[in-house]
């Protein structure tokens, strides 16, 4: 039983650690592709809607969320909104 209970934890760090190494890749990448401003910088509004406009809305929602605030829905329905041109930002 301790044994099991070992690989377990072991397989979630495991997990942890790939999804972590996964989400700097992506940010990275995005850096790369001038989508994201460099590190220390503000995210503002040019930045998420470049994200949305490139496909990376999960990326964009968490940064509408960090400036704005508020919850998913309102977040997610503005994010749509700028990947399609019609703005979204509620200031």
């Amino acid at each position: 039983m301790k044994n099991v209970l070992i690989a377990i934890v072991g397989f979630v760090a495991m997990g942890l650690f790939i999804a972590f190494a996964q989400k700097r890749q992506r940010d990275e990448r995005a850096r790369m592709q001038g989508l994201l401003p460099a590190p220390g910088q503000n995210v503002t509004d040019d930045d998420v809607k470049r994200l949305a406009q490139a496909g990376e809305k999960i990326t964009a929602i968490k940064f509408y969320r960090r400036i704005h605030g508020g919850g998913l829905k309102e977040a997610k329905d503005a994010v749509e909104a700028m990947a399609s041109g019609r703005g979204g930002s509620s200031g």
